[in-house]
């Protein structure tokens, strides 16, 4: 698929919302509050219900312990370390995080989202996927289904939008007893597998 086809079946979810719009009103490059109203907006535009900009933005905990010990204190914002993603991944990002709504909502208890974005630097000091990680290359989340829900409904659905869109958005998926990640566009094409 080319890269137009890919940018054009994330639109297909998001709809055509461009977000150069909302970075354009970022204002000096140290306020991080500023990156994550115009993520938000551009969030909100798209129909997401259930995920913040700064939870799509903030990695694990394990990802933060990392982050700590390189002195990014500039890049926390409420005692979180925030990675900000690039512009161009927004509508893939969307896309993710549009799927991950319906399976919030098949779960119905709040699910915690992780790893939104994670950089080779630190994916290597807290993953065992190597480089081939979706977290580096692309859009891509863990969803922690530890809170009371139902498991087994969220589950169910993310199986559905993998069967749905496995094709069009190349998505990675693994499932766990209280985890699943979910990646669109995924360089090493759709797949599947289990924790």
């Amino acid at each position: 698929m080319s890269a137009v086809g890919r940018m054009a079946a994330c639109y297909a979810l998001t709809g055509c919302v461009d977000p150069w719009p909302y970075v354009a009103g970022i204002g000096k490059s140290g306020d991080i509050g500023d990156y994550l109203e115009a993520l938000q907006a551009y969030l909100d535009a798209i129909g997401v219900e259930y995920f913040t900009a700064l939870e799509v933005s903030t990695p694990s905990k394990s990802s933060q312990q990392v982050a700590a010990k390189t002195g990014a204190d500039r890049s926390l914002y409420r005692g979180k370390f925030v990675l900000v993603l690039p512009v161009w991944l927004w509508p893939s990002m969307g896309a993710v995080v549009l799927l991950a709504d319906k399976i919030r909502r098949a779960h119905g208890a709040p699910v915690i989202m992780r790893n939104g974005v994670r950089p080779w630097w630190i994916n290597q000091q807290v993953a065992g996927s190597g480089i081939a990680s979706d977290h580096p290359q692309t859009a891509a989340v863990d969803l922690d289904l530890s809170q009371d829900g139902d498991a087994k409904a969220a589950h169910a659905m993310a199986l559905e939008l993998y069967e749905l869109h496995a094709k069009d958005l190349d998505i990675s998926m693994g499932i766990g007893e209280t985890v699943v990640h979910l990646g669109v566009q995924s360089p090493h094409g759709h797949r599947r597998w289990s924790y």
